[in-house]
This record gives structure tokens, C-alpha cells and sequence, in this order.
């Protein structure tokens, strides 16, 4: 069995070896619990162990007493910022980043829609297992689709003072972006479009087969 990585982050294995749904479910309740068991957006990569994933942790949440908000496909930076926008009490990127696909990893993010401070980590890691429990189901949590995340995104950069899209729609920019099958294949082609760029795509489908790696 590979060995399941751990740091201040969150944690990242290999599905079905080391990252299993059990551990999974048991790392979201934590994380509910965490999060003083409140408002939390979850969203993931395009890998194809994605949806399992996103069931274990909704159900871990859940069944800690945590609203759930899922953003689907998105980002990672994208679920920072939603964590913050949507005054979440916290949030879990479900992505391995650059890893192989057979990895996936799941990333937490406090409500200042930030990853973790090591001491709040330490704290994440102290919680107690009896504290952990499902409740009853008068107090389990909720399910619901935010699905506005990546356009919420977009329209904050384009607000940014830096940002000159007049300038940019005047050089009639020609840009080719391969996403490599990822989640930025969902972002990154309309964020060109709205900076007036003429945009040709390769391999911007986020169905998690990674061609090779980026």
C-alpha cells in the first residue's frame, strides 16, 4: 500500500490504496466539525475519482451537521474565492494539482478563503474522535448547487485595477490554451474571450483524462 501524505494542507493518496472513501468520509467530518459545523463549499478537478470523492465528503459533512455548497467543476483558486464570496465557514478542494491521475488529495481552506495556518491545522488534527459522531437526522446538514463560481471569478478579475481589457481588445490578442482535460479548461478560455482575445482551444473538455502531464 502507498503511503497517504499528509501536511498542513490536507491530505493526498492514491484512490483505493492509501486515500480511501472510508478515510475520506472520516477527514470531511473532522473538517465539519472543524468548521464549527456551518457553511462549507466544496469543489473539485476534473479527475475521473472526482464524483466519488465529492460524495464521500458531502456525506461526512452532512452527517456532521455542515451545509453543503457544491461548486462542481472549478479551479482551485476559484474555490478560495468562493469560500470567502459565499461567507462560507470553511472549504475542500477536492485536486491532486499536478499529480498522476490514479492521486487525489483533499485541500481545506478556513473562511478567510485561504489554505490552512499550521496552527490551524493543529487544531484540525486535535479534534477529538468522539466528537465526530453522526448526528440525528433532524440535524443533518444540506445539499446545494452554487453553480455561478467561475463566473463570480472571472467578473472579480476583470474588476481589478490592474486589469486594462480596453487595451487588450485594441491589440486583438490571437491566444491557443491547452487545459490539458483539467478544470481550467472551464475558466481560462472565457476569462481570454472577456480580455478580447481570440481564443483556439486544445483539449479544454474536463472529462479528468489527462493527455500527459503539464
Amino acid at each position: 500500500m502507498s503511503k497517504l501524505m499528509k501536511s498542513v494542507s490536507g491530505i493526498r493518496g492514491i484512490v483505493g490504496d492509501s486515500l480511501t472513501t472510508e478515510l475520506v468520509l472520516s477527514f470531511a467530518k473532522r473538517f465539519g466539525v472543524f468548521s464549527k459545523r456551518g457553511k462549507v463549499v466544496v469543489g473539485r478537478d476534473s479527475r475521473t475519482t472526482g464524483k466519488m470523492m465529492l460524495s464521500s465528503v458531502s456525506a461526512g459533512l452532512m452527517s456532521v451537521g455542515v451545509d453543503v455548497i457544491d461548486l462542481g467543476i472549478c479551479p482551485t483558486p476559484t474555490i478560495l474565492l468562493a469560500a470567502e464570496n459565499l461567507k462560507a465557514d470553511g472549504g475542500i478542494a477536492i485536486t491532486a494539482s499536478h499529480n498522476p491521475q490514479e492521486w487525489n488529495a483533499l485541500k481545506l481552506i478556513n473562511k478567510t478563503g485561504t489554505f490552512l495556518t499550521p496552527v490551524q491545522s493543529q487544531n484540525f488534527w486535535n479534534i477529538p474522535e468522539d466528537e465526530l459522531k453522526d448526528l440525528d437526522w433532524q440535524r443533518v446538514g444540506t445539499y446545494s448547487l452554487y453553480k455561478n463560481a467561475i463566473d463570480d471569478h472571472i467578473q472579480a478579475i476583470m474588476k481589478l485595477p490592474i486589469i486594462a481589457s480596453d487595451k487588450t481588445k485594441e491589440r486583438n490578442f490571437k491566444v491557443v490554451i491547452d487545459s490539458t482535460n483539467g478544470a481550467g479548461g472551464l475558466m481560462s478560455p472565457l476569462l481570454l474571450k472577456a480580455l478580447g482575445c481570440e481564443v483556439i482551444e486544445l483539449y479544454s473538455e474536463p472529462n479528468g483524462m489527462f493527455s500527459r502531464i503539464a
